[in-house]
């Protein structure tokens, strides 16, 4: 395929990023797959054929795309919430392989044993989706913590590995999430916490749940690099992603990232409000 460069710029005017089409075609592949993979989940929840909570993520589709697309597939790490099915996609793991897990095949992803919130790859490095809010993201941390901790006593300079973490802005009332922001930054942990900011924990308003609405702020309390950027923009969460990765593999400690986007169903299928 001819390559041609193109210089693009998000809605906000945040980055400038050059792209050829073959990267550009492969990030809306990818927001499309996703796009499509949920719809399809809708159906067959609603036909009876799929049970249990069925968690969409339809509308952020950029973030996953961004910050996963971004990344070393099969090399870096990934850590999810039960909102994760399009996070296993990006990651690399097969549709057939995710959906086969939703309808509780042996053929899934996880044998058929986790369901829609559970999904986990060791072959993609998935590290799996986790029903509790902030229970991922000490898993996150340990991933991150084997990264630096192979490079630096057993000298294994191939090991450069960063760790994403993705959670939502209600998570970010939790305990587990303020301390691993601190043991992160203490020992300068290659991870990026990013925060899928849909404006909703559950039914909640997120203003109404937290004294401190902006959460990439809350970094500075640990002297952590944090970022806002339009979670709805695939192009600004690349870019951002790539400065939070240059900085985890050169040393720099880790990056809170707040996504800001906005989910278009119910919290769950099983939402009357859907």
């Amino acid at each position: 395929m001819e390559t041609h460069v193109e210089r693009i710029s998000n809605l906000q005017g945040l980055d400038r990023a050059i792209l050829d089409r073959e990267t550009g075609l492969k990030l809306y592949e990818d927001m499309t797959l996703g796009r499509r993979f949920e719809d399809k989940c809708a159906e067959m929840y609603y036909r009876g054929k799929m049970f249990g909570f069925v968690h969409l993520y339809n509308g952020q589709e950029a973030i996953s795309t961004g910050v996963i697309g971004a990344m070393k597939k099969k090399h870096d790490w990934f850590c999810s919430t039960y909102r994760d099915h399009v996070h296993a996609l990006s990651a690399g793991v097969p549709s057939f392989e995710v959906m086969s897990e939703l309808f509780g095949k042996e053929t899934g992803c996880s044998k058929g044993r986790g369901g829609s919130m559970h999904l986990f790859s060791k072959e993609h490095h998935l590290l799996g989706g986790y029903a509790f809010i902030g229970e991922g993201i000490p898993v996150a941390l340990g991933a991150a913590f084997s990264s630096k901790y192979k490079r630096e006593v057993f000298k294994d300079n191939n090991s450069d590995a960063v760790t994403a973490a993705f959670f939502g802005d209600g998570t970010c009332n939790n305990g587990q999430f303020f301390e691993c922001l601190n043991m992160a930054q203490l020992w300068k942990l290659p991870i990026i916490f990013v925060v899928e900011n849909n404006k909703w924990a559950i039914g909640m308003a997120h203003d109404r749940a937290t004294s401190h609405p902006e959460i990439w702020r809350k970094a500075s309390a640990f002297g952590m690099h944090g970022e806002e950027v339009d979670g709805m923009d695939v192009l600004a969460v690349r870019g951002a992603t790539q400065r939070a990765i240059k900085r985890a593999r050169a040393g720099e400690g880790p990056t809170l990232l707040e996504c800001l986007t906005y989910r278009f169903r119910g919290h769950s299928l099983a939402d009357p409000d859907d």
